[in-house]
């Protein structure tokens, strides 16, 4: 059975697949919703994270990351793609980095779920900054950490990079709990605002997922 937050997550999707317009900065990126937020960064005011965000102690997410196809994307004509939530495969368990295909089929294409709790970490003073950030995905991704949303992430082979361009990151300082949840929505392929799929440079005909390392950073 799907779980509510599942639910909850396949209505924002269509919600936010629905209103997209699109895309303006190259084939095969990430939809932009008509309230701007896709565009949104996550860095607070004066905020940085220094090129290639790599701090002093990093640690690897690796897994096992809990992982749950919500929609499949059934082909029709002409490019054209149906949703559905029926008969999707069972899911499971994931390390990272890597595609669905081995747990979920290498012909699934559609919205998957990922999930993994952590602890904060340890040996931190007032002075300390912790980033949460994501090397890759394909193709397109949502982040949302205790239930509050970071922003959106698209793949590093997007034929242009923008703001929210893998590798990308977010401080995630203040919003740290003593125990953490993090989600991520993966969806791919990408559709456009009429629900046609687009091309996902350098991956097309390969599985969704993960494809970078999920790390945080710490200065």
């Amino acid at each position: 059975m799907v779980r509510a937050l599942d639910m909850r997550l396949a209505a924002r999707w269509n919600e936010v697949v629905s209103s997209s317009r699109p895309t303006d900065y190259g084939r095969g990126a990430g939809p932009v919703t008509s309230k701007g937020h896709v565009e949104t960064s996550s860095l607070k005011s004066g905020a940085s994270c220094p090129s290639p965000f790599f701090m002093p102690h990093s640690i690897r997410l690796r897994g096992p990351w809990d992982c749950q196809p919500l929609i499949r994307y059934l082909p029709l004509d002409r490019g054209h793609v149906r949703q559905s939530s029926a008969n999707l495969p069972a899911g499971g368990t994931i390390q990272l980095p890597a595609d669905w295909g081995e747990l979920l089929g290498h012909d699934f294409q559609g919205l998957v779920h990922f999930t993994r709790t952590f602890h904060r970490p340890t040996g931190l003073d007032a002075s300390s900054r912790i980033w949460l950030v994501i090397e890759d995905v394909d193709w397109h991704a949502e982040i949302s950490l205790n239930d509050q949303a970071l922003g959106a992430v698209v793949s590093s082979l997007a034929a242009e990079p923008v703001a929210h361009c893998c590798p990308r990151p977010f401080e995630i300082t203040s919003r740290l709990l003593p125990q953490n949840q993090l989600s991520i929505a993966v969806v791919s392929p990408q559709l456009d605002s009429n629900g046609l799929v687009l091309p996902r440079r350098g991956r097309d005909g390969r599985p969704g997922g993960l494809i970078g390392l999920v790390r945080l950073e710490i200065e």
